[in-house]
């Protein structure tokens, strides 16, 4: 069987990698390397081995049992190549406290550490009991947080500050999303220990790079994209932005909801369709040496930072290193941005409103119908790196449900 794969992110890399032993796999990336949301950079250090700073994708959850363990695992990444993240979180606001008094001093000051830690305690517990009980994907976040017994401005600072930083939207925007999608974020059982998160000591694009090498059958064209995708005699054809076309048997579209609409030929009306209820933000990253986005006080830096400030809540991340500190910030929408950033990147994350979800639902009927198939954020409530490699494992059950690679992702020996 000959199969296309548009999208080289981790779900098109997987999906690659499960099907190239028992079908002829083309992947076209647009990109200059394959990887999608991993970004990894190495700070020049002429005396130390460079670090790894991610810009992209910074952690998973600690399991073993996970797609993402199994993976690094299959690939010959072993525990021992997994570092845990360190603790610790810090919230900056520019809105007075949270009894309705004013600041006098500077316009942005941490939130009392007590207040941070039990608004996220509450929304970590209310998260695990939507997943639990299988809230509605529909509902509305706002919905569920009017409930909490938490002040007004510290629901807006402490709780929807943290999906409006992960989901590049507005305070008020992320009231609007799915309950259930942002809570698959933050959800944690508090019956039991939560996990670690973990970073590969290689950096997170190593993921990538290991699943390149590991495809060898598996055609790579990287700088080339689809331009059209048409039907003919109930099977894809497909365009590429050099010209060339290809007569396929299945297409696996591992890209943005928009990309996918846009290549895809008038007759798949339908899926262009719902494909349009997909939103997007633009979020921006820089590394940087330059301490701007911390307190002034030294004595309270955390390695994770979020500060709100106007409508916006946007992150910091802090790496202190050998030869000084680094820092990981959302720029998007701060003034001033960093002096001299020694790397940057851009990302366009999808908007998990109960609008796009109940599109999603519809969307996952037309699975595979004229061998086109769906992978990615596109096919997921929430975009995780788990949840790719979900998606990929998802659309080889259909073309390769018999593949080795397949069951051994999945421990079905």
């Amino acid at each position: 069987m000959r199969v296309a794969i548009a999208g080289a992110g981790m779900a098109g890399l997987a999906a690659a990698w499960l099907l190239e032993e028992s079908h002829d796999v083309l992947l076209l990336e647009e990109q200059k390397a394959p990887g999608g949301n991993l970004r990894t950079f190495f700070p020049p250090d002429p005396v130390h081995m460079p670090e790894a700073v991610e810009l992209g994708v910074r952690a998973v959850p600690s399991s073993s049992d996970s797609l993402v363990g199994r993976l690094s695992g299959a690939l010959g990444l072993d525990r021992g190549q997994w570092l845990p993240l360190p603790s610790g979180h810090l919230l900056l606001s520019d809105r007075g406290e949270a009894d309705g008094s004013r600041r006098t001093t500077s316009p942005l000051a941490p939130v009392r550490r007590e207040e941070a830690v039990r608004a996220t305690a509450l929304l970590a517990e209310q998260a695990h009991h939507w997943k639990s009980e299988r809230l509605d994907w529909e509902v509305p976040l706002r919905e569920m947080v009017e409930d909490f017994d938490l002040p007004e401005q510290l629901k807006e600072v402490a709780v929807y500050s943290l999906p409006a930083a992960t989901f590049g939207c507005t305070l008020e925007e992320a009231g609007l999303l799915s309950a259930r999608a942002v809570g698959e974020l933050w959800a944690e059982d508090p019956a039991t220990p939560a996990p670690v998160s973990c970073r590969l000591r290689g950096g997170m694009q190593s993921l990538a790079r290991h699943l390149v090498s590991r495809s060898p059958h598996a055609e790579l064209a990287i700088g080339t994209a689809l331009r059209t995708v048409h039907r003919r005699g109930g099977k894809p054809e497909l365009t590429d932005t050099n010209g060339h076309r290809y007569r396929v048997d299945a297409l696996v579209l591992a890209v943005p909801a928009d990309e996918a609409a846009r290549i895809l030929s008038p007759p798949f009306g339908p899926l262009r369709a719902r494909l349009a209820s997909y939103a997007y933000r633009p979020l921006l990253y820089q590394v940087h040496q330059d301490p701007c986005h911390m307190p002034v006080d030294r004595g309270t830096w955390a390695p994770s930072t979020v500060t709100v400030h106007g409508p916006w809540a946007e992150t910091t991340d802090w790496h202190p290193t050998k030869n000084g500190d680094l820092f990981v910030s959302q720029v998007t929408h701060r003034k001033p941005r960093p002096h001299t950033p020694l790397a940057s990147a851009g990302f366009r994350t999808v908007q998990p409103t109960p609008g796009m979800l109940k599109a999603q639902r519809e969307l996952l009927r037309f699975q595979g119908d004229d061998g086109v198939f769906l992978a990615g954020h596109v096919t997921t409530p929430v975009n995780t790196l788990e949840n790719a490699l979900g998606s990929a494992v998802a659309v080889t059950r259909q073309l390769a449900p018999r593949s080795r690679r397949l069951a051994q992702l999945l421990d079905d020996t």
